[in-house]
């Protein structure tokens, strides 16, 4: 999807991308490891930040095994940097809690309908512009 991102941002006007990956990495299924998750993190971060984007990251829920802390070292050793960061799974925020299931499935990845319909309201209240 990067190239055709490029392709877009040829087009002149500013252009805001936002970026929430690494969230389903750390599922049994795929095996992804974490550096590899911020690897990867990065180069799309980098790239898009190169074709003229303003990046948004948003950050990783604390589902067990997801890679919110080498995202959070990351971005403060600078190897992963967003313009923004927008947090919904902050302490504190009604998604933090991801065995909450009247916000989250019982798979504790998900939010279900009323955690979804809250996720942006709560973002709002947690931006961190790192420009």
């Amino acid at each position: 999807m990067l190239p055709a991102a490029e392709a877009v941002a040829r087009g002149g006007a500013r252009r805001l991308a936002v970026v929430f990956g690494g969230y389903n990495d750390h599922l049994p299924g795929n095996h992804i490891p974490t550096d590899e998750t911020v690897r990867n993190l990065a180069t799309i971060t980098g790239r898009l930040k190169q074709a003229g984007y303003t990046v948004a990251l948003i950050e990783e829920a604390q589902t067990t095994g997801a890679p919110r802390a080498a995202i959070h070292d990351a971005i403060a050793r600078g190897v992963l940097a967003p313009d923004i960061t927008l947090d919904p799974f902050a302490p504190g925020l009604p998604l933090a809690n991801v065995l909450d299931t009247t916000r989250w499935n019982p798979d504790t990845t998900h939010p279900n309908q009323a955690g979804h319909e809250i996720s942006w309201r709560s973002s709002c209240g947690s931006i961190s512009d790192r420009s």
